[in-house]
């Protein structure tokens, strides 16, 4: 199975990667920091699922996941940035999975494995 992990702090990437490697160590990830590398990624690779975040340098980030809603794609947003309109818009993206930064450790792993096992 193949992810694309995006998020413009390294460290967070580097941590979905090895929570993910330790739900499954045949996946082979993606990383991107921005949304055009994130594009990027995704027209040149098959991606089975996503995480992105929805607060990148450059501004709220709802391109990634309204690709993932046309293409099919499952994704689950790992993003400290909500509020209403947000939960609206993506509500109607059909979001698969919202973990919040602030969430324990405990709370990514269950959106991981909700992901990793379409049961989102």
């Amino acid at each position: 199975m193949n992810i694309l992990v995006l998020d413009d702090h390294p460290s967070i990437v580097e941590f979905i990667d090895i929570k993910l490697h330790e739900l499954n160590n045949t996946l082979t990830i993606f990383k991107a920091n921005t949304v055009e590398h994130a594009l990027l990624l995704l027209g040149e690779n098959e991606v089975d699922r996503v995480v992105c975040d929805l607060q990148i340098i450059t501004g709220k980030n709802l391109v990634i996941p309204e690709y993932c809603k046309h293409q099919q794609i499952p994704y689950m947003v790992y993003s400290s940035y909500v509020n209403y309109t947000l939960i609206k818009v993506l509500k109607e993206l059909k979001i698969s999975c919202y973990v919040s930064k602030g969430s324990k450790t405990e709370h990514l792993i269950e959106g991981l494995m909700e992901l990793l096992n379409n049961r989102v």
